[in-house]
């Protein structure tokens, strides 16, 4: 879309939720229309990038382009629910907002970034600044990248501007936190929620609500029903495999509500279905196996509605992720040592041969499901983090050892497409660490450096491809930075009570609806992965995993990756996470070649 003036043009992806408050501030234009696209335009053309940025609320990622001075500007969203994929190839600047628009340009190369790979398998997911290509890079969240094409040299791109971080919320939140009254940090959060939701739900198209049962999903659906003249329509998602299926509790609040309720279960023929589409629709390799059920419930609300409202961004701006309590309680047990005890029985545990530990120790590893000296190698790796920053990061890992795996050098690898390239969500454990030395309690240190590390590449990624691969448009009102910003001025420990986290998410429900409806022990999104490996995607994986096909696309070593594979279907070890990580690394370099 092209500005009144004619000056800027615009390409644009999203939704500007308060695009009708910045339309009165642009006084004196005759509209067009009514989208926020040209909204945008207009407040370009008027207030220029970064006073914009500053002023809108909303998912996008845009391109702005500068007639008069040939400047081209890009930027992405406050949180990263949209994407932004940019690089130099064959001495033309690439933009988009889709690896694969890329991919069909005749000048891209698809040279494979070998530090991507390594982190895929350490994490699951490639984090901004990098992308699985060597030259194109993920614009991180919450910066604008400026190229000014007249003086610009090909292959470099300057390094892009931070306009909003995690990080620095918290610390402001610390600067400036809310009195210590309960009660009216819960209204607060409310009131913003309310706003947050009549922004978000506004659309001349049918409207839906993912509902997993949890209590973030389930406030948004409670909140959104209260407001609505008529039932709204809720879908959820259940599983075959027994300890997994959690749509029961999703069907209760529904007809509590009086909501017109959508259930689907996963079965293992319909991931076998899905598994293949893995590589096309998440453009570069993507390892989280919720993003199955992502998908399936993507395609079921597209039959019903437009636009789904999530319960996305809670547990990162409420306190509520498992990890950290998990890192802060495996801190207390074994921080208190002085780590160079820790480092030295690590040490003398690692070097012990994994046929000696077996062999005096296995009294029934068949029954456990792990050998000894496995469980003695993750002990091991617990004790050796020197920070509970440290410690944290080594949760998040897939496998301590991934570096047998690789059949390259990970420490020769291409630059990154920006240059300097912005701390990355691997950096995020340092940053967060930064901000505790700043204040920052340890509890809310762990939860930033958690949601910084996970939220724009691996959740917000999970949900936005599942859906736009259908033509869904999702909305997420807990991610909206004006109600985060909120979260982050509350005192941690108002966060926290002896049930449990996000004390102030469940107090608005128990406003709405009974507790028994939602208080219970949280289960998370987990997919049966470890199971299907050993039943119906064995074939698939085994198809996959063959020495032929890792050896002609020369990223890992066969024998070690067979290795894992054998030890899982035996049962020695559960290696599902990086297992399924080596399969979604595959399955997309065999994609290539078709």
């Amino acid at each position: 879309m092209v500005s009144h003036d004619g000056r800027h043009v615009i390409a644009f992806n999203g939704e500007i939720y308060n695009h009708r408050d910045l339309r009165d501030r642009l006084t004196g234009i005759a509209w067009r229309g009514s989208s926020d696209t040209e909204t945008l335009a207009e407040a370009i053309a008027r207030w220029g990038v970064p006073a914009t940025l500053s002023l809108m609320a909303g998912m996008f990622a845009f391109a702005a382009w500068d007639r008069g001075t040939g400047e081209l500007v890009l930027a992405r969203d406050r949180l990263g629910e949209k994407p932004l994929y940019v690089g130099w190839q064959g001495g033309q600047l690439l933009f988009a907002s889709e690896l694969g628009a890329l991919q069909a340009h005749p000048s891209f190369r698809r040279e494979i970034d070998c530090a991507a790979v390594r982190e895929l398998l350490e994490f699951g997911r490639i984090s901004a600044p990098r992308s699985i290509h060597a030259g194109i890079g993920k614009l991180p969240a919450g910066h604008w990248l400026k190229v000014e094409t007249r003086s610009a040299r090909p292959g470099h791109l300057p390094a892009p501007v931070s306009y909003w971080s995690l990080k620095d919320t918290a610390l402001r939140g610390l600067a400036s936190p809310l009195e210590p009254d309960f009660e009216a940090a819960v209204d607060a959060v409310e009131a913003q929620l309310q706003r947050s939701l009549a922004e978000e739900q506004i659309a001349d198209v049918p409207l839906g609500v993912f509902l997993s049962g949890g209590i973030d999903s389930s406030l948004v659906a409670t909140m959104l029903q209260a407001g609505s003249s008529g039932p709204v329509r809720t879908f959820t998602i259940g599983f075959e495999e027994a300890g997994f299926d959690e749509s029961s509790h999703a069907r209760r609040i529904a007809e509590h509500l009086g909501a017109t309720h959508h259930e689907l279960h996963l079965h293992t023929a319909d991931a076998l279905a899905l598994v293949p589409r893995l590589a096309q629709v998440y453009d570069e390799p993507f390892a989280d196996p919720s993003a199955l059920p992502a998908m399936l419930v993507c395609q079921a609300a597209r039959t019903q509605v437009t636009v789904a409202l999530g319960g996305d961004g809670g547990d990162e701006a409420f306190g509520g992720y498992p990890a950290q309590a998990r890192t802060m309680a495996t801190w207390r047990r074994f921080g208190r040592l002085p780590w160079a005890l820790r480092k030295a029985a690590a040490d003398m545990m690692e070097a012990l041969p994994a046929g000696t530990v077996n062999a005096l120790l296995d009294h029934g590893a068949a029954r456990h499901g792990t050998l000894p000296s496995h469980r003695l190698r993750t002990l091991a790796s617990l004790l050796r983090p020197d920070s509970p920053f440290a410690l944290a990061r080594r949760f998040a890992r897939h496998d301590p050892e991934v570096d047998t795996l690789l059949a390259f050098d990970p420490t020769t690898h291409r630059p990154p497409a920006f240059d300097p390239a912005p701390g990355g969500a691997v950096d995020a454990y340092e940053l967060a660490a930064d901000a505790h030395a700043r204040g920052l309690p340890l509890g809310a240190a762990i939860t930033l450096a958690d949601a910084a590390s996970s939220l724009p590449d691996l959740l917000l990624t999970k949900t936005d491809r599942a859906a736009m691969s259908v033509s869904l448009e999702t909305r997420s009102p807990l991610l909206d930075h004006r109600l985060v910003e909120l979260a982050w001025r509350i005192p941690f420990s108002m966060h926290h009570d002896a049930r449990g986290p996000k004390r102030i998410l469940r107090a608005i429900l128990a406003r709405h609806i009974p507790n028994t409806l939602y208080e219970r022990p949280k289960a998370g999104f987990s997919v049966p992965i470890a199971q299907w490996l050993r039943g119906p995607l064995r074939d698939w994986a085994e198809a996959l995993l063959a020495e032929p096909v890792l050896r002609r696309q020369g990223l890992l070593v066969p024998t070690r990756a067979r290795s894992l594979w054998a030890e899982h279907l035996g049962g020695r070890h559960d290696h599902s996470s990086l297992l399924w990580d080596i399969l979604v690394l595959s399955a997309w370099l065999e994609a290539r070649t078709v």
